[in-house]
């Protein structure tokens, strides 16, 4: 079985060295709204993969393009490596309710817009499950793991990745034996 995991840190984890059969193409730090991102989804879709997974990062990567973000309808942006990462603490103060609101439902229509090219498409929100389920990040943005879970095809992850010790930093990323635990059941 061919497979291919895409996306944030997750998909250029050490632990997948051992597995051949997966094909592996990530970026740290990786928005949602990057071209690049788009452009490999176009890629991997033309392939020969039984199954495509998408670990979709958190919507608050890519903000040094907040205004740029937040007029996007359909397109997608430039980023180069400096502008893509998490929202630092001072830029995350200054966005108001309303701010936080319209990004979360753009990263939505975002997902929705590369998830919807092709139905081998799965998403794992692990970045997403790491900020709201375990980590508890007091972000202040609406809650979007269950929303994901529910209109989106995703796997189910929260039943193995469900303790801080699956992760080995404040950052979300996953411990080698807890990549090896969602590499089992992809």
């Amino acid at each position: 079985m061919t497979i291919a995991f895409i996306g944030d840190c997750h998909a250029l984890h050490k632990k997948f060295k051992e597995f051949p059969d997966i094909t592996t193409w990530g970026i740290n730090g990786l928005p949602v709204w990057d071209i690049k991102l788009k452009e490999k989804i176009d890629e991997i879709v033309l392939g020969d993969f039984e199954k495509i997974y998408f670990s979709c990062c958190y919507p608050l990567m890519g903000f040094t393009k907040k205004s740029n973000i937040l007029k996007l309808y359909n397109g997608f942006l430039n980023f180069n490596q400096k502008e893509r990462g998490f929202i630092n603490r001072d830029n995350l103060k200054k966005l108001s309710t309303e701010e936080k609101s319209a990004i979360c439902d753009k990263y939505i229509e975002r997902l929705k817009l590369l998830t919807e090219k092709d139905s081998r498409i799965k998403l794992i929100p692990i970045t997403i499950l790491w900020h709201e389920v375990i980590r508890k990040s007091r972000l202040d943005i609406p809650p979007l793991y269950d929303k994901v879970k529910q209109e989106f095809n995703t796997l189910d992850i929260s039943w193995i990745l469900n303790s801080k010790f699956d992760f080995v930093d404040k950052f979300g990323q996953l411990h080698p034996f807890s990549m090896e635990k969602v590499i089992s059941i992809l």
